[in-house]
């Protein structure tokens, strides 16, 4: 399991990117597979403010992905991060 800390709508987006495309699909591909609209997937890729929760665990469940949480790490962000 590959664990990477989200701490950005932006990290996150970057994060589907990637794995969007290590699968080998194009943003109209996986909108369809998660039933959204690709315009509704570019603005989580390029994280941008005001997404839908729902819409992120679909687009995570269509990846095989999951989202865990836990207490945040007092080393890992400063105060002034997301």
């Amino acid at each position: 399991m590959n664990m990477r800390l989200i701490s950005s709508p932006q990290i996150l987006g970057a994060i589907i990117k990637d794995k969007r495309k290590s699968k080998k699909l194009t943003q109209a591909q996986l909108a369809g597979k998660a039933m959204i609209t690709s315009i509704a997937l570019s603005h989580i890729e390029s994280g941008r403010d005001g997404t839908r929760l729902h819409s992120i665990l679909k687009i995570l469940s269509a990846l095989d992905m999951e989202l865990m949480t836990g207490d945040k790490s007092k080393t890992t962000l400063k105060g002034d991060e997301w």
